[in-house]
This record gives C-alpha cells, sequence and structure tokens, in this order.
C-alpha cells in the first residue's frame, strides 16, 4: 500500500514538473496581438527585431539567396512596422490594422 501511494506521488510530482516542457505556447506577432497587450506588442517587436538580426546573420554569412533573404526580411520589417504601429495607435479609435502596407524599402 505504501509503495502504491509513493508511486502515484511520485507520477503526479514528475507530470506537474514535466508539463510547461510539453505546453504548446506559440511566440506572439503583431498580428497576433490583436488584443492589444502592451506587453504582447512590445514582445512582438523585440521578436521581430531578433529575427531580422538573425536574418542578416544568415545572409552574410551565406546561408540564404539573396531572393530569400529579401523575402524573409520584408515579411519581418512589416510584423515589426505593424507592432510599432499599433503601440503608437493603442486606444484610437479604429486603431486595428494599418490602413496602409509599409512601402518596399
Amino acid at each position: 500500500m505504501l509503495v502504491l501511494f509513493l508511486t502515484l506521488i511520485t507520477i503526479a510530482i514528475a507530470l506537474w514538473i514535466l508539463t510547461p516542457l510539453f505546453s504548446i505556447s506559440p511566440h506572439p506577432t503583431a498580428s497576433d496581438a490583436s488584443s492589444g497587450s502592451v506587453a504582447d506588442l512590445y514582445l512582438a517587436k523585440e521578436r521581430a527585431y531578433d529575427s531580422i538580426r538573425d536574418l542578416e546573420f544568415d545572409f552574410h554569412s551565406g546561408k540564404l539567396s539573396e531572393k530569400d533573404y529579401r523575402e524573409l526580411k520584408e515579411g519581418l520589417k512589416k510584423e515589426a512596422l505593424e507592432a510599432i504601429w499599433r503601440l503608437e495607435n493603442r486606444g484610437r479609435k479604429g486603431a486595428g490594422r494599418m490602413p496602409v502596407e509599409p512601402e518596399g524599402g
């Protein structure tokens, strides 16, 4: 009886410890942060910036073609700009998505 009780306690503790490793929580992006949480928007902006830095490094080290680099960078720039736009326009009436797509550059 004691062995069964200790086994169940051990299993319960192991599950409690390992649960965060198996939970899926995607990283927020600017489009995911439509709820307007300031922390989510800052996090989305920083993640986009970090990804752009990583992309620059991969391109300059020869891991990406110029075409792939430009396509990926454009998408990440849009994410960062949308997060910045939402941060600047939070709380304003009608401030959903960016009204126009950012121009290339």
